[in-house]
This record gives structure tokens, C-alpha cells and sequence, in this order.
């Protein structure tokens, strides 16, 4: 198929994706964003369609789709990270809730850099392929250094609520 035909094509397929992006982002500016991304994808990767093997239309819901299972990932991450800022501002006044966010700070800190790091970006929200990527080691290497860090991190906060209260008497 000639790349101007294969446009033409894509672009006259938006009626009906319209529909299709209104169910997967359940609101029009969404959807209109939904839809525009997928025809920019589409038609910037025209190149890995081939007509006698696929379907235009079945071909473009799964960029769809795709594109809004990624947005969607994307949004739930910081979603999260952004509440959980929100629930450690509340719990700031909260002096004990305070010190113990504090102390486990500090014994991220005091982990060899090889745990630290990639336990950091995990508390920031980044998966672990961002993290491998990031620091430019493999996936598997990272999964490995997380479990280890929270291995040694539980080991420290079980030593810390070992510790008697004095202060109770």
C-alpha cells in the first residue's frame, strides 16, 4: 500500500475510532487526545503495517489501546506518588510519624549506593525498567538490588522497634 494511500486510509478510520476512545478515556477531551495521539502513532509508524497480513482498523484500536493503557499507567503512578505526598504532609504533624520517616531516610541513606539508588527511584514511582534504564544496569540486576535493600531495611527497622521505650514508665 503507498504511504499517501495508507494516510488516507488511517485518517478515514477516525470516525470510528472516535467512538472507541470515548469508552477507553470515558470523557471527549481525552478522547480527542486519544485519537489524535493514535493517528500521529499510526501514521509515524506506517512503515510496520503491512496490509496483507492486517487489519487497518484492528491495527489502530491496538495502538489505541495501548497508548491508553501506558497514559493511563502513567497517570495512576503519579497519582499515587502525589497522594502519598499528600498523606506524609498530613502525617507531618505527627512528631513520632515524623521521626520514623526520618530514620528510614537515613537508613536508605545509610545503605551501600549499590541499594540506595534503586530503592530511592523506587519510592519516587519509577518501575523497575525506568530504574534499569535509568542507571544503566540490567533489569534483573535492579530487581535483585530492591529486594536486597528491603532485606537489610527490614532487618534495621526490626533493631529499631526492638529497642525499649524509656519513656514509658
Amino acid at each position: 500500500m503507498k504511504t499517501k494511500d495508507l494516510i488516507h486510509d488511517i485518517i478515514n478510520e477516525a470516525a470510528s475510532l472516535k467512538a472507541h476512545a470515548y469508552k477507553l478515556a470515558g470523557n471527549k477531551f481525552d478522547a480527542e487526545d486519544l485519537l489524535q495521539e493514535t493517528i500521529i502513532k499510526a501514521i509515524r509508524n506506517q512503515h510496520l503495517y503491512h496490509s496483507e497480513h492486517a487489519n487497518l482498523r484492528g491495527w489502530l484500536y491496538i495502538i489505541m489501546r495501548n497508548l491508553q493503557r501506558s497514559t493511563h499507567k502513567r497517570i495512576t503512578t503519579h497519582t499515587a506518588i502525589e497522594a502519598s505526598q499528600y498523606e506524609s504532609k498530613a502525617d507531618s504533624n505527627s512528631g513520632e510519624s515524623r521521626l520514623l520517616t526520618d530514620e528510614l531516610h537515613l537508613q536508605i541513606e545509610s545503605l551501600p549506593q549499590e541499594f540506595s539508588e534503586p530503592i530511592n527511584y523506587l519510592s519516587y514511582g519509577y518501575s523497575y525498567l525506568e530504574i534499569s534504564e535509568k542507571l544503566s544496569i540490567p533489569l534483573g540486576t535492579v530487581k535483585v538490588r530492591i529486594h536486597r535493600a528491603r532485606r537489610l531495611l527490614k532487618k534495621t527497622i526490626v533493631t529499631y522497634n526492638a529497642i525499649p521505650d524509656k519513656s514509658v514508665s
